[in-house]
C-alpha cells in the first residue's frame, strides 16, 4: 500500500461529514458514534480507510462501501467509541 502525499486527496472527498446517521456495526449506538465521509474515487475511498485504520488508535472499524451511491460517491464509514 502507498503512503498518502499531501493534498493528494484534495478535491475527492466531500466536504460533508455526517456523524450518527447510520447505525453502528461493533456496538450499541449510545457507546459507538458513526461517522460518514464521502469521495468520487474508489481508490481513494481504499486508502483512506487504511490510512484511519493504521493511523488511529482510537478507531474501532473502518470500511467503505462497494459501490457508488445515487450521487456517484463512495461512503466512508468510521466508527469510535463515545467518551
Amino acid at each position: 500500500m502507498k503512503s498518502i502525499k499531501n493534498l493528494e486527496m484534495q478535491n475527492h472527498i466531500s466536504e460533508l461529514i455526517t456523524i450518527d446517521n447510520f447505525q453502528a456495526k461493533l456496538g450499541n449506538d449510545e457507546d459507538v458514534s458513526v461517522i460518514k465521509f464521502q469521495t468520487d474515487n474508489k481508490s481513494v475511498a481504499q486508502d483512506l480507510v487504511h490510512f484511519i485504520e493504521t493511523g488511529c488508535k482510537f478507531v474501532l472499524d473502518a470500511d467503505n462501501s462497494p459501490a457508488k451511491n445515487q450521487d456517484y460517491r463512495y461512503y466512508v464509514f468510521v466508527e469510535v467509541e463515545r467518551d
